[in-house]
């Protein structure tokens, strides 16, 4: 994970795992005990999901995104 600039586990909270990019809900979310390792996140129906984080430095960089969804 040298490379790492940010995780997010939403494993009972909203911190990230390299303690760069903290988010903030913007909308209804709560913490489950049925993620598929640990906990996860729900979000509320009907509403637009968002998390907020200051800016990244993604300009001129390849990245990934990874997440398990449940839909």
């Amino acid at each position: 994970m040298q490379n790492t600039i940010a995780q997010w586990l939403f494993d009972g909270d909203f911190r990230d795992r390299m303690n760069n990019y903290n988010t903030t809900p913007a909308t209804a979310m709560s913490f489950g005990s049925t993620g598929y390792v640990g906990q996860c996140l729900y979000f509320a129906p009907n509403t637009t999901a968002m998390l907020t984080t200051r800016s990244m430095p993604l300009f001129n960089t390849s990245f990934t995104i990874d997440m398990w969804l449940y839909i």
